[in-house]
């Protein structure tokens, strides 16, 4: 959609998505590592240590965290990681090891290593980290942008600047690429990729153009490193750190390597954008433009370099500079609150002016191309705190005598710019968003407030964001329309999983495995859309309450699913790989899903295409993830041994088929004398007079006596009189049966159950 006539809501932009899902998705960190498995990375980030005095931290201080996992804790600049004892000793870190260029490995008293990392330095620990999965990046991205949304952004920049290049080139090619393919990319990226790698970006760009067709994925940046940050005392200035004499900062990369780089990539008219925060890295940064534009002079396409931060400057000629080279400066307001308190401690009076550090009045003076950006998540993303910071020189909550020198101050109307329309241009996209006008694309947030007033009256409430639009779609719709995108999606016809691309991947991650099998035929797919030319859904009225909803002819497993009518909303318990529209019509008459929940992996399917017809959430065990095929922001999930649902019913995490087995109890169900439903966690015999317990029942193999043994005890304190399988139900005496099947299981595992068997 675009837009058709001017309004009066605010639309945002903010050029920087950090790169690059690996800490966004923060999989672990302090307070998930008890959930840890044994030799398991817990990772974290945001520690600072002027909160505690300045001293750096040492190994010691979080030793323990975990006596058995390596922990890495990036600081909130990203420029320095800590490292448990763990840690240092996997990664084979002390104070004899090889340091990289433009790095540091911190050395404590003694001379020993301390657990202090510095920029070229960390990849020595981060290369022992296990890679994400794709399921687990895509299931980031998806986090990511529904956190995106909520902050009132549409548009941002993916640095492309976290792992090795091959890594970052695979976000692009598959996780962005796949998501824009399907139509699951309600936000804009612009994604960069290292500058190392222009030959390959060039490539593309001449095969497939700047852009994806749908408007929502743009390419054709690269990013690199001049240096490092203030926080770190990694920047590179021109005369030494007040506070340290003994350094000026770090060269990430050798300045003729990076010209070299610079040069060759602006002959291939591409896009350059460079980390340099000291007024040596940014004088650095701009005389190499200059002379790649110079002895390129005959390229005709504009590229319009940036530089990210340009945080502290040498004086008014580079200033001067960037206007001259119409070189974009990329600047992070927000940084001004983070580096404050320390800037003169670290540079003296004169290097923290208002003309030299962060020098926004003096640069819109001069005629340079401001853009602000977040930087995120080394601070938070925020665009309208980062707006009030530049007009400001604080933050709401700071009194206007600590502002920080007003003289670098903007006005209302040109931090706004900055953070729409400037940012636009700095990805060369000023032409279809950055502005609310005639045809340009309905990007834009909907406040609950004057923020043009709360700028101009210097208040302390900042409004807040009621609603984000994409392409005139707004957010709530977007997330669900994103996660039902294609009806023509790869589905595994062995399991009925579904797969978040058209084409069927190369394998199927549910079916190849122990517990699950792939047919002589070799592995099976089909499509979403033809699963509803050959099925429909059948409904079973089990008992007052309850309907079993089942798929004719059979297909993938054969399950059947359950609606639960509590007082207090519908819950679905299992899912079957068909929702047809009667279906979908029968469950909207009835009221509707309140949530969906599930015994294990082998019924995910189409999740997302229940959560999105019923606009309801699935709640998971944290202990599956790994096996969900279609990430989104359609999944809670919990830990821990129960959840209690909205009503009075409880899921009980039961484990042995999956870590995360689990079965619902509704006590309310057989009349009040309990009924418990439980996939096949607890699987109902043929005979339906006994149950069974096993990690893998199509491959028949057995749980071990212990396991069946501490179900069975689990199990106990729960009363319940019917029992609903994923195939069959028993019809009374539930938790007798259950009870008794387990007895008579761990007698034939350990002999006690006697026999003859030959």
């Amino acid at each position: 959609m675009v837009v058709r006539e001017t309004s009066q809501m605010v639309w945002s932009n903010d050029s920087r998505l950090f790169s690059h899902m690996a800490i966004p998705s923060a999989s672990y960190d302090m307070c998930n590592a008890e959930r840890a498995l044994p030799h398991e990375w817990v990772m974290g980030h945001g520690w600072e240590e002027e909160h505690w005095g300045g001293n750096l931290p040492t190994a010691d201080w979080i030793d323990d965290i975990s006596l058995v996992n390596p922990v890495l804790l990036y600081r909130m600049d990203v420029h320095m990681v800590l490292l448990n004892s763990v840690a240092m000793e996997l990664a084979g870190i002390d104070e004899s090891m090889h340091v990289p260029e433009g790095g540091k490995i911190v050395l404590g008293e003694g001379g020993k290593a301390t657990g202090i990392l510095v920029d070229n330095a960390i990849p020595l620990a981060t290369s022992h980290i296990p890679n994400l999965s794709l399921a687990e990046k895509r299931e980031a991205l998806q986090t990511a942008v529904e956190y995106i949304l909520k902050k009132g952004v549409t548009t941002v920049c993916d640095m492309g600047s976290i792992g090795e290049p091959e890594e970052v080139w695979e976000a692009l090619e598959q996780v962005y690429m796949p998501a824009a393919n399907n139509g699951a990319l309600p936000i804009r990226v612009f994604a960069m990729v290292p500058l190392s790698t222009w030959p390959r970006l060039a490539q593309l760009v001449q095969a497939q153009g700047r852009a994806h067709p749908d408007g929502h994925l743009h390419w054709g940046g690269l990013k690199a490193f001049a240096d490092g940050s203030l926080g770190s005392r990694t920047a590179l200035m021109k005369e030494p750190y007040c506070d340290d004499p003994h350094t000026s900062g770090i060269r990430l990369t050798p300045y003729a390597e990076l010209a070299g780089l610079v040069q060759q990539a602006d002959a291939a008219a591409l896009q350059i954008a460079i980390h340099a925060i000291g007024d040596q890295a940014n004088d650095d940064v701009l005389a190499m433009y200059q002379t790649a534009m110079a002895n390129n002079s005959k390229v005709a396409t504009p590229r319009r370099h940036r530089v990210e931060h340009a945080q502290h400057l040498s004086g008014a000629d580079a200033v001067a500079a960037f206007s001259q080279q119409q070189t974009v400066a990329v600047v992070n307001p927000l940084h001004l609150l983070s580096d404050m308190h320390i800037m003169t401690d670290r540079l003296g009076v004169e290097r923290s002016g208002a003309d030299r550090a962060f020098a926004y009045a003096a640069m819109l003076k001069a005629g340079v191309a401001l853009a602000f950006a977040s930087d995120w998540p080394v601070v938070p993303i925020d665009p309208l705190l980062g707006i009030y910071v530049s007009v400001h020189r604080r933050s709401p909550d700071m009194p206007p005598s600590q502002a920080w020198h007003m003289g670098g101050a903007v006005t209302p109307e040109q931090a706004m710019l900055a953070h729409t329309r400037g940012a636009a241009f700095a990805c060369g996209l000023e032409e279809d968003i950055g502005s609310l006008r005639q045809g340009m694309q309905a990007d834009f947030a909907v406040l609950d407030g004057d923020m043009l007033r709360v700028l101009q009256e210097g208040g302390n409430r900042i409004p807040a964001i009621k609603a984000t639009y994409s392409s005139g779609l707004q957010a709530q719709r977007i997330t669900a329309a994103a996660v039902h995108m294609s009806k023509h999606r790869a589905v595994c016809a062995t399991c009925g999983s579904q797969y978040l691309t058209e084409s069927p991947p190369g394998r199927c991650i549910i079916c190849d495995e122990e517990r699950q099998y792939v047919g002589l035929s070799g592995q099976q797919w089909t499509q979403a859309a033809d699963l509803l030319k050959k099925h429909k859904n059948t409904w079973t009225d089990v008992e007052p309450g309850v309907f079993a909803i089942g798929v004719e002819p059979k297909f993938g497993i054969g399950q059947r699913c359950y609606m639960v009518r509590t007082e207090q909303g519908n819950i679905l318990f299992d899912i079957v790989g068909v929702l047809d529209d009667t279906t979908k019509q029968k469950i909207k008459n009835l009221g509707g899903l309140h949530a969906i929940y599930f015994s294990h992996p082998h019924y995910y399917g189409n999740m997302a295409d229940w959560a999105a017809a019923f606009d309801c959430k699935v709640y998971l065990p944290i202990a599956d993830r790994q096996w969900i095929t279609e990430p989104g922001d359609y999944i809670e999930y919990w830990s821990g041994g129960e959840l209690k649902t909205k009503g009075d019913s409880t899921v009980i995490r039961v484990g042995g088929h999956f870590p995360g087995s689990c079965v619902l109890h509704w006590p309310q169900g057989s009349c009040g004398k309990g009924s418990l439903f439980t996939g096949d966690t607890i699987q109902v015999v043929p005979d339906r007079s006994w149950v069974s317990f096993m990690y893998s029942y199509p491959n028949l193999i057995p749980l071990p006596a212990h396991e069946v043994a501490r179900i069975r005890t689990l199990m106990e304190p729960w009363k319940f009189d019917k029992l609903h399988g994923a195939f069959a139900s028993i019809a009374s005496d539930g938790s007798a049966t259950v009870q008794r099947s387990a007895k008579r299981y761990i007698g034939f595992l350990d002999g006690t159950e006697k026999r003859q068997y030959f």
